[in-house]
């Protein structure tokens, strides 16, 4: 969700997931993801990352490649601030030949796939400590202003706000448990803004 995320832990990690909506029905969305990010010599200043994503809903496909940079910035002994950008390239295709059509023949439907493509620019920006955080990111920023692409003419801009506080509760043996209440506002024209609330927990 945010560029500038990448490089703000002292550690390298990786994630692979994998998500599957409307189990049940034929063409239901489905999305796959890995990601990588650190930072340089783990000091947390200079942060790096790679990802990967395939979205297929029905018989569209949408496969991204996304590069990441961020610095960050020490604003006082517990506050960092981090700056990222990303950009991406993306592949979109249609399967034409799993289309149920209505007019049969229709030209604009025959073939066997459809591909097109795009480029891709998101930026953002982390605000935190080890008590909470504030972070806000811009995607699809080139949209239609490249024209060389296929694609880019069919992106929207999209907006995302997440802030969360770490609630640290002691417990024996040098043993602690965190919860991370958090609260994500997505936009993204014409769709209404969407709100999402989420908790984390994490032991030891």
């Amino acid at each position: 969700f945010n560029p500038a995320i990448a490089g703000s832990k002292k550690v390298h990690e990786a994630n692979l997931a994998y998500r599957n909506q409307w189990v049940g029905f034929e063409g239901s969305p489905t999305l796959m993801m890995g990601n990588f990010q650190g930072s340089v010599k783990n000091q947390g200043k200079m942060g790096y990352g790679l990802s990967l994503i395939s979205e297929r809903k029905g018989i569209t496909q949408n496969t991204t490649i996304y590069l990441n940079y961020a610095h960050h910035f020490k604003l006082s002994e517990n506050m960092k601030l981090g700056l990222g950008v990303q950009p991406g390239y993306m592949q979109h295709r249609v399967r034409l030949y799993d289309a149920q059509v209505a007019d049969a023949g229709d030209e604009v439907l025959t073939g066997t796939v459809y591909s097109a493509n795009a480029i891709d620019v998101s930026a953002g920006f982390n605000l935190y400590s080890p008590k909470f955080f504030l972070m806000g990111s811009a995607h699809r920023l080139l949209a239609n202003s490249i024209q060389f692409t296929s694609y880019n003419s069919n992106l929207e801009f999209h907006f995302n706000g997440i802030a969360g506080y770490n609630f640290r509760i002691k417990g024996k043996k040098k043993k602690t448990f965190e919860l991370q209440p958090s609260l994500m506002v997505r936009f993204a024209q014409p769709v209404p803004i969407q709100y999402t609330g989420m908790l984390k927990g994490t032991f030891n």
